[in-house]
């Protein structure tokens, strides 16, 4: 335990609260993100504003850095007593909201206060000071205590995915090694490697599903690959995004009908220019300045980076394999849902006097098919990656399901979905000893730092 004393008050002596009310919107937009609380497994849907995320957050960064495990809880609308971590400390001081990810931390009257309206500037906030309190000893006078950050314009970053400085930054470092595709494909195509993690439509816990910037995310926290979904616009542009509505992720509401704008909220019914209007909603309900990106966006971005596990596209061969080829992408995208292993094996065939081998990941829909399925793939090993995901849902495996994982433990990745509810530590620790090593999370950030 780290001896640290800030303000005369002992680290020990101090407890994280947060405003319940910062960034409780999610009832109202999303439903809400059930996030993982590594030190203690929920049971059931637990859904948390952006605030209590970045106060458990906060909590569990200090146990690791410092040593020390500090109570935190939800806090009444009133300024709190000496000796309280208060994240989201805006409507204490009589302010409603600030600009999205703009953060400010200090110290002041026996109390450090993290002062932000969303996700984003409340991870920058919490991150920073769990690297400070890392680093500190001793006695901290409160004038030690000082960071402020403002969000990045998209334009610092669309063109140089490493200038994105993501939230965490301060508190999580991925090794070269890990951040190059070259080295998730040598994993990929290793059956008895470490987890293959899959960011369920990109890294969104601290940025908008399917965005840009989830993308670049996925990659900077360490994640091998990206799902992402996709909609074609009215003039054909491939968008990426997972509703065929726009309601339930974007400000659509606002514009619908209004002013030349469509009256459909389907995405299908814009054009990209007024797709691009729109500004997307993130995980916590809260609006934020990300655009709708274009596919093409999301393979610059990935490029190189990270896998691309491509859902919902139905029109690969006549839209989306050209663009792939075009801009030299193939080897770092693969499909899954809608191709079966006839198709993967054709396809790979046609590229294979590129002087690659396009990965792949065959989905089973049956018990039944999961047995006929996998000694296929291991046939045809010098076509395709030795790679399947049996049933989709972790939670639909069956008995059936494990003993094919068990039997090719070794020559096969065998992959499932932690999602929705089943998204957990239990699960996830669970799948991997019954020979689950692709998995596919919401929460490519806990499991990579489990070391899952």
């Amino acid at each position: 335990m780290k001896n640290i004393t800030i303000g005369g008050i002992a680290l020990s002596d101090y407890r994280i609260v947060w405003d319940e009310t910062v960034g409780a919107d999610c009832a109202a937009r999303t439903g809400g993100i059930r996030c993982l609380n590594p030190a203690k497994l929920m049971e059931g849907d637990r859904f948390y504003t952006a605030a209590e995320t970045a106060a458990n957050d906060l909590r569990l960064w200090i146990d690791d850095t410092c040593g020390v495990t500090l109570e935190a809880s939800g806090a009444a609308d009133s300024v709190p007593t000496k000796g309280c971590i208060v994240v989201g400390a805006l409507p204490w001081h009589g302010v409603d909201t600030a600009s999205y990810g703009d953060c400010r931390l200090y110290a002041e009257n026996g109390n450090i206060y993290i002062d932000a309206s969303d996700i984003l500037g409340l991870a920058v906030g919490a991150s920073y000071l769990a690297r400070f309190l890392g680093d500190a000893c001793g006695e901290i006078n409160d004038t030690d205590i000082s960071f402020t950050s403002s969000a990045q314009t998209r334009s610092e970053y669309e063109h140089d995915v490493e200038a994105l400085l993501v939230p965490y930054r301060f508190t999580h470092n991925v090794s070269e090694k890990r951040s190059t595709v070259t080295h998730k494909r040598e994993v990929l195509e290793e059956p008895n490697g470490r987890a293959f993690i899959i960011a369920h439509r990109g890294e969104h816990k601290y940025y908008p599903e399917n965005s840009l910037e989830a993308a670049i995310s996925t990659w900077r926290c360490g994640s091998d690959s990206m799902e992402v979904d996709i909609v074609k616009s009215k003039d054909g542009v491939w968008m990426c995004m997972h509703d065929k509505s726009l309601t339930r992720t974007t400000n659509a509401d606002e514009y619908i009908g209004r002013e030349g704008f469509p009256d459909s909220p389907m995405l299908c019914d814009w054009t990209y220019e007024q797709l691009r209007t729109l500004r997307l909603v993130d995980t916590y309900g809260k609006l934020t300045p990300f655009i709708i990106p274009t596919l093409e966006e999301i393979f610059t971005a990935a490029n190189g980076r990270i896998f691309l596990h491509l859902d919902k596209g139905f029109s690969y061969d006549d839209d989306i394999f050209p663009m792939m080829d075009e801009m030299g992408i193939c080897d770092c995208v693969y499909l899954c849902n809608h191709i079966k292993l006839d198709g993967i094996i054709e396809r790979n065939m046609r590229y294979a006097d590129k002087g690659f081998r396009m990965p792949s990941m065959v989905r089973t829909w049956s018990p039944e098919e999961s047995v006929d399925t996998v000694p296929k793939i291991l046939e045809n090993a010098d076509k395709m990656t030795p790679a399947a995901i049996l049933r989709g849902d972790y939670t639909a495996y069956s008995e059936t399901d494990f003993a094919v994982a068990e039997k090719y433990k070794g020559q096969i990745r065998v992959g499932a979905w932690f999602i929705r509810r089943f998204d957990n530590e239990e699960l996830w620790r669970e799948g991997r000893e019954r020979g689950i090593n692709i998995m596919m999370t919401n929460h490519p950030l806990d499991i990579i730092r489990l070391g899952i």
